[in-house]
């Protein structure tokens, strides 16, 4: 019987396969073509956290993402190509949760993709996000059955009485209607029924929309947003409402960064991320 040699061989880029007499030449070829930058990159501000989502990657050489991280500096918003420092690499699926961050700072990302062949895209666009507290459950009555206990201050992050200095906001019932009344210099604007207090999560940073009166009509499930008298966000949803005993319950969130619609101070690195 006739026996066939074979060897088998890579040399700069050429694969060679010998058989008896014959050679057979294979070119392969690095594959030096980065993957697409992640589009569709958004967030979700928390309560020291920061919720980033972006569209999958169905490349089929697709390895992982790559989740950078910069601070704003004093007021300089940190280009793509700099300031930018690694966070962590993650697979699929799309998204990550920032919580080594502090509320009332603001934090700036970019997302890039890498393939088998360990290339990488261009970075996503910036995304800059703003954690800051929020709270649930919270009970406000009509001013006129339980003053004590019928304003709120954001800052504080606390229930207060209507007449009290630090008050935002404080709840009135004629009737049977609810209204929140906004103590002097807030202004406050109703955004309608939402599904969540996470639904509105920027702030108008305008003059339009807000409320003429000091006061707007409380209904069930809607979100409002309010600005107070030292220019900080807050909103507010109401998520119940009892006529009989004169009270409704609401979740709400503060910014604390004066100014800042994400509902600033210049960030510092934060050590050992991991």
């Amino acid at each position: 019987m006739r026996k066939t040699l074979l060897v088998i061989g890579l040399i700069a880029g050429l694969f060679f396969i010998f058989s008896g007499c014959e050679k057979k030449v294979y070119v392969v070829e690095d594959d030096t073509t980065p993957p697409s930058s992640p589009k569709g990159v958004y967030s979700v501000t928390g309560d020291e956290a920061v919720y980033i989502y972006w569209e999958r990657n169905d490349e089929p050489d697709f390895y992982k993402y790559k989740i950078y991280w910069a601070p704003e500096t004093d007021g300089i918003i940190p280009e793509p190509d700099d300031d930018f420092e690694l966070i962590t690499s993650i697979p699929n699926p799309p998204q990550y949760t920032d919580t080594v961050v502090e509320n009332g700072t603001t934090y700036y990302y970019v997302i890039t993709a890498v393939d088998n062949s360990g290339n990488e895209s261009e970075p996503s666009k910036i995304l800059y996000d703003t954690p800051r507290p929020e709270g649930y459950n919270v009970s406000l009555y009509d001013m006129a059955v339980s003053p004590n206990n019928s304003g709120f201050f954001f800052r504080g992050q606390q229930v207060v009485p209507w007449n009290d200095l630090d008050c935002d906001i404080y709840i009135d019932m004629v009737d049977t209607f609810f209204y929140i009344n906004a103590t002097t210099g807030t202004k406050i604007q109703d955004f309608g029924f939402t599904k969540s207090l996470d639904e509105i999560n920027v702030a108008p940073d305008t003059n339009v929309g807000w409320s003429e009166l000091p006061y707007v009509l409380v209904t069930l499930g809607h979100t409002y947003v309010i600005k107070t008298w030292d220019y900080h966000y807050a909103k507010l949803r109401v998520i119940y409402k009892n006529t009989n005993r004169h009270y409704i319950m609401c979740d709400w969130a503060y910014q604390t960064a004066e100014g800042n619609p994400e509902l600033k101070v210049v960030p510092k690195r934060i050590a050992n991320r991991k």
